[in-house]
């Protein structure tokens, strides 16, 4: 498994640990998914998904945009990406777009036959089965239904935990999967955490 997970803009550091990921200082073709930007409205772009879009740019010659919705892109074959990368947003929306387009398993193949992704915030929520627990940061009034995740990792990410406006609702939901027992790996705004085969590191 090839893994990048972040909770807010890249340090030097993180761009040279995503570099040693993809194998190259830069590769031909990558997937962006704004779906979990959707709820909060695309046109125009908030800041902190235009930051993010310029972080991934630095890393592919070229990027497809899809927020899965109606009319946009629902690729048939991952295999032509070197990398998915996956926004924040809301997680409920996000989780039920995948599950609804049927592009979550698809993801699931490409990143259990090491395909490298990397996901923001909701992007990295995404990663692990029971998302309940995120109520308190995004409504899961967005989706229509609830749907799980997609059960790659069986850990809880939980992002934002030393940012100001977000810092007790995630302590509270770190709280909430300790106390199922779960292992919780909490990430500062400027921290992201690398699964790279067998080793998984906070950088």
């Amino acid at each position: 498994m090839r893994v990048m997970l972040t909770s807010g803009d890249l340090t030097p550091i993180q761009v040279e640990r995503f570099k040693e990921l993809i194998g190259k200082p830069k590769v031909e073709k990558a997937l962006f998914i704004t779906t979990a930007a959707v709820p909060y409205g695309l046109i125009p772009k908030p800041e902190w998904l235009e930051d993010s879009l310029r972080d991934m740019r630095q890393f592919a010659e070229s990027i497809d945009e899809t927020s899965l919705e109606e009319g946009s892109l629902i690729p048939e074959n991952l295999s032509q990406y070197s990398f998915i990368f996956i926004s924040g947003g809301n997680s409920f929306y996000l989780a039920y777009r995948l599950e609804e387009t049927g592009l979550g398993s698809k993801i699931r193949d490409f990143i259990t036959h090491d395909g490298v992704y990397s996901g923001s915030s909701a992007g990295a929520i995404i990663l692990m089965n029971n998302l309940e627990h995120f109520a308190p940061a995004d409504d899961p009034k967005a989706a229509p239904k609830l749907s799980p995740g997609l059960s790659v990792v069986d850990f809880a990410v939980v992002p934002h935990a030393d940012n100001q406006k977000y810092k007790a609702i995630m302590e509270g939901i770190a709280g909430a999967y300790k106390n199922e027992g779960k292992e919780v790996v909490l990430l500062n705004d400027d921290q992201v955490l690398v699964i790279n085969g067998q080793s998984k590191e906070v950088v």
